[in-house]
């Protein structure tokens, strides 16, 4: 009589690490480094599909490609490397209109920013309500943002967010707001 090499048992336990070790990690998406694999944090988002991670190097983040930051509802987490400490987004307002992200193609709690410092937002143009939030500006979509710093940003409602009927879920370490209604709004 012969045995078989392998038991059910021992099958079944092989089956399973191939799933947890192989199957599972195509799961998690992708990781697009910015700007290791494109060179702004827009071109990554883009460059990204449902599950992936945009990874942005620290440092500080300026003009085109790098402020104004659209999701275009895909379901992508924006995170930097080491924390809102050392990644910004310095949106150069001031004159000009330009934020951090705006979210308004039906993004969900899936699309997410993680560990970035968004400074110097500053949004008074536009039409109502696109002209509000500083920072962010949600409309008629959601977003999750966590361990993130919301610094010197401004508008006429919303300084730091403004969001119109939106599933929101923050965890921001602090924000500061110079527009005289607040930091959060909508």
């Amino acid at each position: 009589m012969t045995t078989p090499l392998l038991s059910r048992a021992g099958k079944l336990l092989l089956l399973i690490l191939a799933f947890c070790t192989g199957f599972g990690m195509a799961v998690h998406g992708a990781v697009i480094r910015v700007p290791q694999d494109q060179p702004t944090i827009q071109a990554g988002m883009d460059a990204a599909a449902d599950g992936d991670t945009v990874l942005v190097a620290d440092g500080t983040w300026t003009g085109d490609g790098n402020r104004d930051l659209n999701f275009f509802g895909k379901a992508i987490t924006v995170r930097s490397e080491n924390g809102y400490q050392n990644c910004t987004i310095n949106c150069g307002g001031g004159a000009e209109n330009h934020r951090g992200f705006l979210f308004q193609n039906g993004e969900g709690l899936d699309s997410r920013v993680e560990g970035i410092t968004i400074y110097n937002g500053s949004y008074f143009g536009g039409s109502i309500p696109e002209k509000y939030g500083g920072a962010v500006c949600c409309i008629d979509s959601g977003f999750t943002m966590t361990g993130c710093r919301i610094y010197r940003c401004d508008s006429r409602v919303g300084g730091g967010f403004f969001a119109a009927a939106p599933p929101l879920k923050f965890g921001t370490r602090s924000s500061t707001a110079t527009s005289p209604s607040g930091a959060v709004a909508g």
